[in-house]
């Protein structure tokens, strides 16, 4: 299909034709929020280039981790669940550390984010859910039984070519 233009500002562009309508964009809190963060972000990102604490705080990571694969293999003799408790620990301690780091910091901008476009989707309702549900087993049953058929009629039609 080839998509026609018109030199008119007011006419659509693309046949069959409609009028351009423009969506308002609406600065909300969050936007707004967003926006500040993201130039925040790379504003910073461009200003700090590794300073040495940065690095530093990315050895104390490094170690705690290695500290605790270390230390899991040392104590093997040790009960399981003092071993996991232990690996969490210090797993929560080295994150903990990180946060402290630009990238740690633009790590849970972004986590906070993602909670609040959580908490804006409209989740089905349990109604809408077990109906889709229902539709989706419908379906594939009834492709599952077309391709059981339909095999079952090339495996007959080949066996007779075959002999």
């Amino acid at each position: 299909m080839v998509e026609h233009r018109s030199p008119k500002p007011g006419v659509g562009g693309s046949s069959p034709s409609w009028p351009a309508k423009f969506e308002q964009f609406s600065l909300s809190a969050v936007n707004v929020v967003r926006v500040v963060r993201l130039a925040h972000m790379t504003t910073s990102t461009e200003q700090t280039q590794s300073s040495p604490a940065e690095a530093f705080k990315w050895l104390v990571v490094a170690a705690i981790i290695a500290a605790a694969v270390i230390g899991n293999a040392y104590y093997d003799d040790q009960p399981l669940l003092y071993r996991v408790a232990g690996v969490v620990v210090m797993g929560i301690f080295a994150a903990l550390v990180a946060s402290f780091t630009v990238k740690g910091r633009a790590f849970i901008a972004l986590l906070q984010d993602a909670r609040a476009e959580v908490r804006r989707v409209v989740w089905p309702t349990k109604q809408e859910t077990g109906q889709t549900t229902g539709v989706v087993v419908l379906v594939v049953a009834f492709m599952a039984l077309l391709l059981w058929g339909l095999d079952a009629l090339l495996g007959t039609v080949i066996s007779s070519v075959i002999g």
